[in-house]
């Protein structure tokens, strides 16, 4: 991606595989300003669900800058024809209004998810948010919330 909290693209995937060796990939980035690499995994549902990453290289034109930071994806605000005054339109779909006051409000009311791509970074997991965790709702493995004692420390609670 281009910006921080922009549309991700998807280049390479490789699923469904059940033999125990490495595959190599090889893609083109063809991208003339500063860029972000990511690198997402999603665990199979036995115990031959295992997924290994090695040797990422890129072409010395290629300049790492490991400090830089993206520019921050900013949500038009253009009124859309679709929608009344007080309701705006979905990123990617812009016939899906949604009221003006859903927008960054930690759940997810567009279909493209771009109602929660641009906003401003907040974090109170005491105000049961998520923060910058996601659900994956194809994955049986979902965060929650909890408090409570737990019986030795640096443990978390018992589900």
């Amino acid at each position: 991606r281009t910006f921080i909290g922009g549309p991700l693209t998807l280049i390479w995937r490789k699923n469904y595989e059940k033999d125990d060796k490495w595959f190599r990939a090889k893609t083109v980035l063809k991208v003339q300003q500063p860029f972000q690499v990511l690198i997402e995994g999603v665990c199979g549902a036995s115990y031959e669900g295992d997924i290994g990453v090695d040797d990422i290289s890129f072409t010395p034109g290629c300049q790492l800058q490991m400090t830089a930071t993206l520019p921050p994806f900013v949500y038009s605000t253009t009124q859309s024809p679709y929608c009344n005054a007080t309701h705006s339109h979905c990123l990617q779909n812009i016939r899906q209004c949604i009221p003006k006051d859903q927008f960054c409000n930690f759940n997810i009311e567009c279909v493209d998810q771009t109602d929660e791509l641009s906003c401003p970074p907040t974090c109170a997991f005491e105000q049961k948010r998520l923060c910058f965790w996601t659900n994956d709702l194809k994955q049986k493995l979902i965060w929650d919330f909890g408090n409570g004692t737990t019986s030795s420390i640096s443990t978390g609670q018992s589900t």
